[in-house]
């Protein structure tokens, strides 16, 4: 249920190239996170609505947390309403300087690996979150980001741990992990 968070950190691979601007391809791009329940049963789940852009050596994607598909309805109404609280906290955003040198020399089929430290905002709180980075220029001119290794958010961090216990009582659960493992690939069209 908080591994909505995940999404929060694939906006850290928003980090295209050169001096000009990039805009995020939502229908490409994709964040997903894991949940994990009565500490064995993992459940893949994503957000259908992601934007953003790079420029000036600053990425930024925002995360609309109300696009959260989970596969069932009343879960996502459920995660919507008591943990993410779409209503005061309608997105997620992720900051993350680049160095553009970095990226602006790739040619198409070449990639860099970027450690990278992000600020992630959600649910009202700031947090850093460090990452790997691995971007790729596509044949196409696109710079596609992704997640170089596995990138863990933790619900208590961001104070989604009441709304975890929350979902947790609902459901009649056991558990639900406040650790939730985020998978990101994003693509970016320069402008």
């Amino acid at each position: 249920m908080f591994r909505l968070i995940s999404l929060f950190l694939l906006a850290i691979v928003s980090l295209p190239t050169a001096a000009a601007e990039w805009q995020l391809d939502g229908e490409r791009s994709s964040l997903y996170f894991l949940s994990i329940k009565k500490n064995e049963v993992a459940e893949t789940h994503h957000f259908d609505r992601l934007s953003g852009k790079y420029a000036k050596g600053q990425a930024q994607l925002a995360i609309d947390l109300a696009s959260l598909e989970t596969g069932i309805d009343i879960r996502d109404k459920r995660m919507r309403e008591k943990l993410f609280e779409v209503d005061t906290y309608p997105s997620a955003a992720i900051t993350v300087a680049v160095a553009e040198q970095r990226v602006t020399d790739l040619k198409p089929g070449e990639q860099t690996l970027l450690d990278a430290t992000a600020e992630l905002e959600l649910h009202g709180n700031r947090q850093r979150v460090d990452t790997a980075l691995t971007v790729t220029r596509l044949a196409d001119g696109t710079l596609q980001v992704a997640n170089a290794r596995p990138l863990v958010i933790n619900a208590g961090a961001f104070e989604l741990a009441r709304g975890v216990e929350k979902l947790r009582a609902i459901a009649g659960l056991p558990s639900i992990s406040p650790a939730v493992p985020v998978q990101f690939s994003l693509y970016f069209e320069k402008q």
